[in-house]
């Protein structure tokens, strides 16, 4: 019975992590190379959104899992800007 309880709870912990990651990827900021940004820009004229980060910096990495998951920030950063 043990057996399987833990399998049951590994394939519920597999399926809810794998839905995230899909939405995850359907709801992110499309992020660029800044020679892309400079090559779209050419057919459709955008600002560019450049974000700068280091690995050892906590508000940057704040930043990533709270304001570039926002569906707000998402949806508006997408429309108005090329990030890079």
């Amino acid at each position: 019975m043990k057996k399987y309880l833990i399998l049951f709870i590994f394939v519920l912990t597999c399926t809810f992590t794998q839905a995230q990651t899909k939405q995850s990827k359907q709801e992110s900021i499309h992020w660029l190379t800044f020679q892309q940004a400079i090559e779209m820009n050419k057919t459709a004229p955008k600002k560019v959104f450049i974000d700068l980060y280091t690995e050892w910096c906590g508000w940057c990495k704040r930043l990533d899992a709270t304001t570039y998951t926002d569906p707000k920030i998402i949806d508006y950063i997408n429309k108005t800007y090329y990030a890079v």
